[in-house]
């Protein structure tokens, strides 16, 4: 059952994964706006409404639970629980890897595929915890299937990358995409071990494999190129509306550098690079995103 709490919750999922495009915001920082905002709806939910809580109230009649699996009732839930958390350090370190893993993984794979990976992991996340936990009328909440999703995809697709970050208020430098992996892998592994803990430990594993299996197969692009991989293309390719066309040709015919420059600014206001789907802007005599992928006018 749906309250009026729950309504505006899921608007404000659907919003975090719209607004992107509207506004060319990242989709890892709508998302984590979105989380802090249902968060707070959380708490003053909880404070104001004066008797014991059900599962039938706002934020629990949208958190999941391994029994929806069998009853068929409630499967939104494998969604909207990835948006819902229990405290405020769930919230806090959830939010904080969604920034800090989230931008780097929407830099290469665009915000399209970026939102498909978040959520197909955290879907698969819950349905790893609900099978493995089938008939259970526990009750599950988070976007760590996701975030771990978002660790697989990365895997994937720059596993040699280094970054600096604090695992558990441990501060590691220089550590190598693959490595962060496996430390994580090997935490799950120990909460499995731990009868008492409280995490769901198979929805970070499912999220993780979902990130794995998933990334390849949308990360294919168009002029079959690879995601890494810097070529030049003609941009008369790119140029599919009349808008697009009519700057091109302005672009062809224009003999004044300064002004074809500006021409040029025009158009990538207007395109995202086909091959990882971020921002372009003017390079040269042509077009370049932020992962290097060029693309030049044929004369």
């Amino acid at each position: 059952m749906m309250d009026a709490w729950a309504v505006i919750t899921i608007c404000l999922i659907a919003g975090s994964m719209v607004y992107p495009f509207i506004r060319r915001l990242a989709a890892s920082l709508s998302i984590t706006i979105a989380l802090v905002i249902i968060f707070m709806m959380e708490m003053i939910s909880r404070s104001t409404i004066g008797r014991p809580m059900t599962i039938d109230d706002f934020p629990y009649n949208l958190a999941f639970s391994p029994i929806y699996l069998m009853t068929g009732d409630s499967l939104y839930t494998l969604i909207t629980s990835v948006f819902v958390h229990a405290d405020f350090l769930h919230i806090l370190f959830n939010a904080l890897w969604i920034v800090f893993l989230g931008l780097m993984l929407e830099e290469r794979t665009g915000t399209t595929k970026f939102i498909a990976i978040f959520l197909i992991s955290g879907l698969a996340g819950n349905l790893m915890y609900g099978v493995a936990n089938l008939g259970s009328t526990s009750l599950a909440v988070g976007a760590s299937g996701a975030i771990f999703g978002i660790m697989g995809a990365m895997l994937v697709l720059f596993p040699r990358e280094r970054m600096n970050l604090i695992i558990y208020f441990l501060p590691l430098r220089n550590v190598p995409v693959w490595l962060m992996v496996l430390v994580f892998l090997a935490i799950q592994f120990l909460l499995a071990l731990s009868p008492s803990s409280m995490i769901a430990w198979q929805a970070h594993i499912g999220g993780l494999l979902a990130g794995i299996l998933v990334t390849p197969i949308i990360s294919r692009r168009q002029f079959g190129m690879k995601l890494e991989r810097a070529e030049s293309i003609d941009i008369e390719k790119l140029a599919t509306t009349d808008e697009q066309r009519e700057i091109l040709l302005r672009i062809q015919s224009e003999t004044i550098p300064e002004v074809r420059r500006a021409w040029l600014d025009e158009l990538a206001k207007t395109l995202l690079c086909p091959v990882c789907e971020s921002r372009m802007r003017a390079y040269r005599d042509g077009l370049k995103c932020r992962n290097n992928h060029r693309f030049r006018i044929l004369r």
